[in-house]
Formats: C-alpha cells, sequence, structure tokens
C-alpha cells in the first residue's frame, strides 16, 4: 500500500536529493546533501516520500506561506512515481488551503507539470497552478447565474418603466 508521509531522517533524504542533483547533471557529497537539507529544514521546508512498505519511492520538498506554496527536489526512483509524489503533495497543500503553487523544476519535469494544470511562464522559469477543470467550470457555472440574475432584475426594471410610462 502507498502513503504518502511527512520525512525529516537524513538517512532518507540525503540519497534522494543526491539522486535529484545527479539528474540535474550535477554532483554532491553525502555532507554537501546533509548541509543542504539541514539548511531547508531550518527554512521551514518540509519533506514528503511517497513509501511503498518500507521503500521509499520519491520524494518532494514544500514551503507553504498561508495560500502558497513553493515546491522543490521532485524526484523518483521509478518512472510514474513522479506523478503520484506530486498529486500527494498537492493534495496536502489544498487541504492546508493553499490555492497557488510555484515551482522552479528541472525540465525533465516540465510536462509532468503541465498536465498538471500548471501553465509555464519561462522568463521566471517556474511553474504556476491553473485552476483545475472543475474549478473552471464552477466559476464558468456562478457567472451564468449572476448573468440570469442580472438579465431578470434589467427584465423586471424595464417592465416596472414602461407601467410608470403607461400610467402617465
Amino acid at each position: 500500500m502507498m502513503e504518502f508521509v511527512k520525512a525529516t531522517e537524513e538517512k532518507v533524504l540525503v540519497p534522494l536529493l543526491q539522486m535529484y542533483f545527479t539528474l540535474e547533471g550535477k554532483t554532491s557529497s553525502s555532507r554537501d546533501m546533509k548541509d543542504l537539507l539541514n539548511k531547508e529544514l531550518q527554512r521551514g521546508r518540509e519533506f514528503f516520500v511517497l513509501k511503498e512498505e518500507k521503500e521509499v519511492k520519491g520524494c518532494v520538498a514544500v514551503m507553504m506561506k498561508g495560500e502558497e506554496a513553493e515546491l522543490a527536489y521532485l524526484v523518483a526512483r521509478e518512472q510514474g512515481a513522479e506523478t503520484q509524489v506530486l498529486e500527494g503533495i498537492l493534495q496536502i497543500s489544498r487541504q492546508k488551503g493553499v490555492t497557488h503553487f510555484t515551482s522552479v523544476i528541472p525540465k525533465m519535469h516540465e510536462l509532468l507539470f503541465v498536465q498538471k494544470g500548471f501553465s509555464l511562464d519561462r522568463g521566471r522559469v517556474c511553474m504556476e497552478m491553473k485552476d483545475s477543470v472543475v474549478e473552471q467550470q464552477a466559476n464558468l457555472q456562478d457567472q451564468l447565474q449572476d448573468l440570469a440574475q442580472v438579465e431578470d432584475i434589467a427584465g423586471k426594471t424595464a417592465e416596472k418603466l414602461r407601467r410608470l410610462r403607461t400610467r402617465k
């Protein structure tokens, strides 16, 4: 059974951070990754891992500030797990009231983020979450209801004006 949980253990996160930087074409020592992890945790960044039984499949870090969250260090040990990791952190963040997500991401994850509803702003090399299709439909339905109410009020007002004119 898959679970998505918060993690702080160096022995779990350091190898995943090394993997992340290796995939970006950078090398780093375990000591460097431990220092990075400690700095990120002190800054308030939280790390979450996707686990199946005791095996860690991937991780992502998030920094939540009110309604905004910044995602970082998305990495997975097997193909397809990135999607589950991203879905997991989006769900947790939304439950905490986050409505806007940004992420500086490596090129290899651009397609994944776009498929999940993010828009790409190449000038800033980050992603921002669009409204989901369900939210877009709900917003459109609200607008149509508002328009119907305005049309109803306008029709009633026009009818009252006609009556007033005919009385004179």
